[in-house]
């Protein structure tokens, strides 16, 4: 049985004064759908166009202001078919960590910061039960070939830019599309530059993953040795 006060859903509808949203609330929903009729009314009469989403702090004279303008006039003019894929190849290829990360180096990481701690207690526990820690990472290419001599290139991992801009001007800026998270994101992928500097892309990062250790030092050289082969 209920007391006096009855329940919360009650007190509400037995209100004798109407709370202030319910005559804020209204006005607010005309008003956006007034803005909405404005924008139509705007658009109604625009040709071939696309929407490029950005920030508003970008201006006019900044390079990616200029950047996204060409992209969009690009996109609305003529199109042509790229026409079926001619050649898809794919390959799966180890690469290797830097090192063999021993039973002393881990045990050291304990005492470090809980984003590198964990981990390692972790490869501990692998240690303890007999079993080995992973040497390598298992890492996908993927590329496809149009008839037109346009060529896709798949990258797994979390892939640095250094990878599109040596790929696009070893192999033509103009015929070559360079994506990265494809098939597989086993870590960060850095480049001979990044692994060169450190930090969180070529060290930190690979406790998030729970890999061991840092990729070996001539990683890009493999990566784009593999492409170079599979577009011939």
């Amino acid at each position: 049985m209920l007391g006096k006060a009855g329940t919360e859903d009650q007190r509400f509808l037995e209100r004798v004064v109407a709370p202030d949203f319910t005559h804020t609330d209204p006005w607010r929903v005309l008003r956006i759908m007034s803005e909405f009729i404005e924008g139509f009314d705007a658009l109604a009469e625009v040709g071939p166009a696309i929407t490029v989403f950005g920030s508003a702090r970008t201006q006019p004279d900044d390079p990616q202001y200029a950047a996204a303008v060409e992209v969009a006039r690009l996109l609305a003019g003529p199109m042509r078919p790229l026409g079926a894929v001619g050649q898809a190849r794919f390959r799966r290829m180890d690469i290797p960590f830097d090192h063999e990360v021993t039973r002393a180096e881990l045990e050291a990481r304990l005492s470090a910061p809980p984003m590198t701690a964990y981990p390692a207690r972790k490869f501990l526990a692998e240690l303890d039960a007999g079993r080995a820690l992973p040497r390598s990472v298992a890492y996908p290419v993927q590329t496809w070939r149009f008839g037109g001599g346009l060529a896709m290139v798949f990258l797994g991992g979390e892939v640095v830019a250094d990878y599109a801009l040596r790929l696009r001007r070893e192999l033509g800026a103009d015929r070559v599309w360079i994506n990265a998270y494809a098939n597989n994101v086993p870590c960060y992928i850095p480049s001979s530059r990044v692994l060169a500097e450190g930090g969180y892309e070529a060290e930190r990062a690979m406790d998030f993953y729970g890999l061991p250790t840092r990729l070996v030092a001539d990683v890009e050289e493999r990566i784009v040795a593999a492409v170079h082969d599979l577009l011939r």
